[in-house]
């Protein structure tokens, strides 16, 4: 029998016959929830799954709870309540996501949730992309410590060229999926249980020498390792492989026509040092710069699309102008600032953005204080096009998707991406499965 590197697992989920319409109790992932989203979530359903994953601080405080001791309690009442119910036989978890893209096209990304066996970065079977940061990965263990359990999915990608681990779930979609819902973006989420224990020994056969990379949820990945190193000190196990040697993924093939990355714009929340035209003479000894009247955003976009395998761009949008800047990787690689770092990570336009434009051209300290205070992140295009006309900032750069090749290469030679380099739509739904760890 194949060492267990997939495992299936006894879902915990909400009650159908107790919850009528699932999309009132689902959420985003905690870290794209904002407070007044966080209202409006609370307020839909009373079992809504957001007072798990970001419980408000003032929920316990007559019980004399923390917000960490307060979702472990709403976990344990929703299951003595059987608003949740947990499998009787372990499952693997086929997850479809159903949207359209801004373009019109309509796509299914298709992968599953199993429990993946956690191992070290530098063990080299799984591998992130991007920098994480301490604070979220405190807050993630204070959680998993109190409820003992995964509440979200790691989003990993492995390479399936051939179908051989995804056709195993084939079967699954003559059934009745488990859940079938649409969610306030008008995505469809479709989930089957699957049960097959042939089916179970021969997808962890198959996965046995796979690389999975984390396309997104790197803190909680990171946090499992935390929470695993922290039983194995403190918390004795009568199991020879204890459920916390595993972390809840959803696992999608690299080459699902489904599996789409999107760009994050960035947008300046700070006064430029340097005035616009000097900081754009000093880019042009350097870059090619073409400006655009603010009318002609579609024809700056569409040649922003066109940046040629050989060449890396964005978009400068100020109040006045849009400045398409392009430049060719040779030329990259001739850049002080740039020279010394590899070529994958050199070649992606968050890196020269991040590294060499805003401090080196706009004189843009990103070292004094938090980054946050200084750069909003936004994946609307048009809302980052417009915020410096509407007086919202005073500069955004608008960026081409980091492709699904960068991230390998760079996953690859044991490097990060800076942070929100990618982003994977759509998001993973929160509140489908849960995943208990006692």
């Amino acid at each position: 029998m194949s060492k267990k590197i997939i495992s299936p697992f006894r879902g915990l989920h909400y009650n159908p016959l107790k919850i009528k319409n699932f999309a009132e109790v689902m959420a985003p992932p905690y870290d794209v929830i904002d407070e007044a989203y966080r209202e409006k979530l609370y307020a839909r359903h009373p079992q809504n799954v957001v007072k798990l994953i970001l419980t408000q601080e003032e929920d316990g405080k007559i019980l004399g709870l923390n917000k960490y001791e307060m979702a472990a309690k709403y976990l344990q009442d929703w299951q003595k309540q059987e608003l949740l119910v947990q499998d009787a036989q372990p499952q693997l978890y086929l997850y479809h996501q159903t949207y359209t893209l801004a373009d019109g096209r309509a796509l299914t990304r298709k992968g599953f949730i199993a429990r993946r066996r956690l191992e070290p970065f530098d063990e080299g079977k799984i591998r992130p992309h991007e920098y994480t940061f301490a604070g979220p990965k405190a807050d993630r263990l204070q959680l998993i410590k109190s409820t003992q359990t995964n509440l979200s999915a790691i989003f990993g990608i492995f390479s399936d060229a051939q179908r051989q681990v995804m056709k195993n779930f084939d079967k699954a979609l003559t059934q009745k999926p488990l859940m079938d819902l649409v969610t306030d973006d008008g995505n469809r989420h479709q989930v089957w249980a699957v049960g097959d224990l042939q089916i179970h020994e021969q997808v962890n056969t198959l996965m046995q020498d796979k690389i999975t990379f984390i396309a997104d949820g790197h803190h909680r990945y990171e946090t499992a390792l935390n929470y695993r190193d922290y039983c194995l000190q403190n918390v004795p196990s009568s199991q020879s492989d204890p459920a916390y040697n595993f972390v809840m993924m959803y696992l999608c093939p690299m080459e699902d026509e489904g599996l789409v990355i999107l760009p994050t714009h960035r947008v300046l929340d700070v006064a430029v040092p340097l005035n616009l035209e000097a900081a754009l003479q000093k880019l042009s000894q350097n870059f090619e710069i073409k400006k655009f009247a603010k009318a002609n955003k579609a024809a700056a976009l569409q040649e922003l699309q066109q940046v040629g395998a050989n060449k890396l761009g964005f978009i400068l949008s100020s109040k006045e102008a849009l400045n398409l800047i392009q430049i060719s990787f040779e030329k990259l690689a001739k850049i002080s600032a740039l020279a010394s770092l590899s070529a994958p990570v050199r070649e992606l336009d968050v890196t020269v953005l991040h590294h060499y434009l805003l401090p080196e051209i706009f004189e843009i300290n990103l070292h004094e204080g938090d980054e946050v205070k200084k750069i909003h992140y936004v994946k609307d295009t048009q809302e980052a096009l417009e915020a410096p006309e509407k007086g919202q900032a005073s500069l955004s750069f608008i960026l081409n998707p980091t492709q699904m090749k960068q991230v390998e290469a760079i996953s690859n030679i044991g490097e990060r991406m800076p942070h929100k380099s990618t982003f994977f739509y759509p998001k993973l739904l929160s509140g489908l499965v849960f995943n208990p760890l006692d």
